[in-house]
């Protein structure tokens, strides 16, 4: 079933996805897969909510020009984590260091794209789309999505509470999940009355065809959302792993995403995202704890994967709306900058550093310059990771970059 002319987009950011309130997710507008895809790699996509800083995340702890621009915000070079003569990653980002070190981290410098657009909304709706110019309303993900088409239910899935526009396409469901306990079928709470409410639904869920477009698209995706609950139940009850995350929510994300991809349940794609990295204010303690989370969360995740044999076969991609400006603010924070890193986490990496720093001279209107547009990012995650045709997600030949091994 083709999407509604409405405003699908909107109503999907506006909406509650999760819970599986009554079996009506804010799914009823997508269609349903229908041919089979090859390839067994899954991707994480994780969009860091706000814009985060940069510059204090991969330091440039060598250019004096980096201290000179942030007298109270530099990171000391006797602190930074080095990964090569000139460039150090934050010391909150202890796990990350550890998988840098080991070749599992490729930190693409200055990705961002022509005119950039310092809106949270406009930039993160370029990032999601993958287009600075015509504001699709499908998402690279989703796009990506609709060329798999698995056949399978969970091919996709984003973890949170709506689901963004850069997992929306136009054949392939996506259900917005926070968290496997939160993804059941919801009712009044008296048993017996949640189990009559329960089975009134499965019946009117599984009636034959009626022939009117509407109701019949609307069946077809609860049954496809029925059985999603069920799958993600059933991956959750059978996950044991010997790792601990931390009790946070961002390290929950990662353990929920270990369980749908260790379940073997067809997951090809998923995305969460985590923030806010807005700091205006304050940073330097909001970085280290948000930072100090982020990498918790991915070590304890790669970890995970080795137990569970399927680090081989999963990739984290974190990446952010914009990066920060060079000098700091007078409320000792950093406001709406351009480039930022885009990095890569996992054993199929090619380990090291993407691309030449960006110059902390050389700017425009204050900020930093691009140096590798992000849609070469997204090329080289498509076709050299998940087996997809890039061109046909992108609608262009974008140039690859040597992330992976």
């Amino acid at each position: 079933m083709k999407p509604l002319n409405i405003s699908r987009r909107r109503f999907l950011k506006g909406s509650l996805a999760a819970g599986a309130a009554g079996l009506l997710p804010n799914l009823i507008f997508s269609g349903s897969a229908e041919a089979a895809g090859s390839a067994n790699n899954t991707v994480i996509v994780v969009h860091l909510d706000g814009g985060w800083d940069g510059l204090n995340t991969v330091v440039p702890f060598t250019d004096p020009t980096y201290a000179a621009a942030r007298p109270t915000l530099a990171i000391a070079a006797a602190s930074v984590l080095p990964i090569n003569g000139t460039l150090g990653l934050h010391p909150a980002l202890t796990g990350l260091k550890t998988l840098y070190d080991q070749g599992k981290v490729a930190v693409v410098n200055g990705a961002g794209y022509p005119n950039f657009n310092r809106s949270h909304f406009a930039a993160e709706d370029i990032y999601w789309t993958a287009d600075p110019a015509s504001a699709p309303s499908s998402g690279w993900l989703g796009r990506s999505l609709d060329v798999i088409n698995s056949g399978t239910v969970m091919t996709g899935i984003y973890i949170g509470s709506a689901t963004p526009l850069s997992m929306l396409g136009d054949t392939v469901l996506v259900p917005a999940i926070p968290s496997a306990t939160s993804y059941v079928f919801q009712s009044g709470g008296n048993v017996a009355d949640d189990a009559a409410v329960l089975s009134a639904a499965v019946q009117i869920i599984d009636q034959p065809a009626t022939g009117l477009t509407m109701i019949d698209g609307i069946l077809t995706q609860d049954r496809a959302l029925r059985d999603s609950i069920g799958q993600v139940q059933a991956a959750a009850a059978a996950y044991q792993t010997t790792v601990t995350y931390a009790n946070d929510s961002f390290s929950g994300s990662m353990k929920f995403a270990a369980q749908l991809i260790r379940a073997n349940i067809g997951v090809r794609i998923i995305s969460t995202d985590f923030g806010s990295f807005d700091t205006h204010s304050g940073q330097a303690a909001r970085m280290n704890t948000l930072l100090g989370n982020l990498s918790a969360g991915i070590a304890s995740f790669q970890q995970d994967a080795q137990v569970g044999g399927f680090a081989n076969r999963v990739a984290v991609v974190f990446w952010s709306e914009f990066g920060r400006r060079v000098a700091e603010n007078a409320s000792a924070g950093t406001d709406h900058g351009t480039s930022a890193p885009i990095v890569v986490v996992g054993e199929g990496v090619k380990g090291g550093v993407i691309g030449n720093y960006p110059s902390l001279t050389n700017l425009t209107s204050g900020d930093l310059l691009m140096g590798v547009d992000f849609r070469s990012v997204y090329a080289s995650v498509l076709s050299d990771w998940l087996a997809v045709d890039d061109n046909q997600v992108l609608g262009a030949n974008w140039t690859k970059l040597p992330i992976f091994l």
